[in-house]
């Protein structure tokens, strides 16, 4: 998995779009957004960091189309499967490397975009620690997702129809944590708590629709 990891890496760093496309996209949408809303919404620090969730979650869905489709046009894709013992190896690689290159990507530039919504930078640990929880979901999300779309006949209806109750539980959990966070309520426990509930959910989801989906998908 270590050696299909390094590729998965070199492979997206090597094509900066599919790093910088959802990046730019997540800064715009803040910028926008934050320039086009009176002072008192954008003063409302709970509404300000829903726009900025709503904006990695459609970052992601941007990221979607860089996860497979190269591999599979070039052919990439039924090599790895074919030389990969652990099939399901495939899948755990690009989750990792989907993290690893937008998630880490987003929480690093969090501190950025909070000036555009005046942020209280005594809040930023904690939404710092937030984001990459929400990354971590959001790339199983979407590995699970771009997997469908390869995978599967009308593949791409199927994604979308299943994306909402997906990307559901993770808005209304993290909407949750900001709330309380704005309120004072300053403790990660019950947050780590859902976040860990949903990955253990998520995870031997997309590792297994994954993995079907890929075979599915090379052995066309």
């Amino acid at each position: 998995m270590y050696t299909l990891l390094k590729k998965h890496l070199r492979q997206q760093i090597s094509k900066p779009e599919s790093i910088l496309s959802p990046i730019i996209f997540f800064i715009l949408v803040c910028f926008i957004f934050s320039l086009s809303q009176p002072d008192e919404i954008r003063n409302n620090f709970t509404n300000s960091l829903s726009v900025m969730l709503c904006s990695i979650i459609l970052a992601y869905c941007i990221a979607i189309t860089y996860i497979f489709e190269e591999d599979f046009s070039s052919g990439m894709l039924q090599l790895y499967y074919l030389n990969c013992d652990n099939k399901s190896d495939i899948v755990i690689a690009k989750i990792i490397s989907t993290f690893v290159l937008n998630g880490l990507a987003f929480a690093f530039i969090f501190p950025v975009t909070s000036l555009f919504f005046r942020i209280d930078s005594s809040i930023y640990q904690h939404i710092f620690i937030a984001i990459l929880c929400i990354s971590i979901l959001l790339s199983l999300i979407s590995v699970m997702i771009a997997s469908l779309i390869i995978g599967l006949k009308n593949g791409g209806i199927m994604a979308s129809i299943i994306s909402l109750p997906l990307f559901l539980p993770v808005i209304i959990t993290s909407i949750s944590f900001f709330e309380g966070l704005i309120a004072g309520e300053r403790s990660l426990t019950i947050f780590l708590q859902n976040v860990s509930a949903l990955f253990l959910i998520y995870a031997p989801l997309a590792i297994l629709s994954g993995t079907y989906c890929i075979k599915i998908a090379t052995e066309e």
